[in-house]
C-alpha cells in the first residue's frame, strides 16, 4: 500500500532495481576488495623470497631492457620458468619503482584484473569475484 504524504521519498530518483544489476555488484566488489587491501598497499618487503624476486634483483629493479627480457625467458632464478612474472615485476618496477606498497598494489588488482574466470563464476562477475574468492582466502 502506498501513502501519499506528498513528499518524495529518500530513494525516489535513485534506481534500486539497478542494485541488483551486474555491473552494480561487479564495482561493489572491488569497491569492498580496495578496502580490505587498502593496509596492504602500505607494506613493507618481507625477507622470505621478496630479494630474490624484487629487492635483490638486479634485472627486476632495472626495470624492461632487451637483456633484462632475455634473462626473463632463459633464467630458472628461484628454481622456476615464468617469464612473464619477471616481466611484470620489471614492468612494475620500472613504471612505480621499488616501493613494496606499489608491488602490492599492481599484484592486487592485476589479480582482479588478468585471472579471471578461474573459479567458475559467470561470465559478468569473473573479474570482480575472483578478487573477493581469491584474494580474500589468505
Amino acid at each position: 500500500m502506498k501513502h501519499d504524504t506528498g513528499e518524495e521519498p529518500i530513494f525516489g530518483k535513485f534506481n534500486t532495481e539497478r542494485l541488483g544489476q551486474p555491473a552494480f555488484i561487479c564495482l561493489w566488489l572491488a569497491l569492498v576488495t580496495v578496502l580490505v587491501y587498502e593496509p596492504v598497499f602500505h607494506a613493507q618487503f618481507i625477507g622470505f623470497d621478496d630479494p630474490e624476486y624484487v629487492t635483490a634483483n638486479l634485472h627486476v629493479l632495472s626495470g624492461i631492457t632487451l637483456a633484462n627480457l632475455r634473462w626473463a625467458f632463459v633464467t630458472t632464478h628461484t628454481g622456476n620458468w615464468h617469464p612473464v612474472t619477471w616481466i611484470s615485476l620489471m614492468l612494475n618496477s620500472q613504471y612505480f619503482g621499488p616501493s613494496a606498497g606499489a608491488f602490492h598494489a599492481f599484484s592486487c588488482f592485476s589479480g582482479c584484473i588478468m585471472q579471471p574466470g578461474q573459479n567458475g563464476a559467470p561470465h559478468w562477475l569473473q573479474p570482480s569475484s575472483h578478487c573477493i574468492l581469491c584474494m580474500w582466502n589468505p
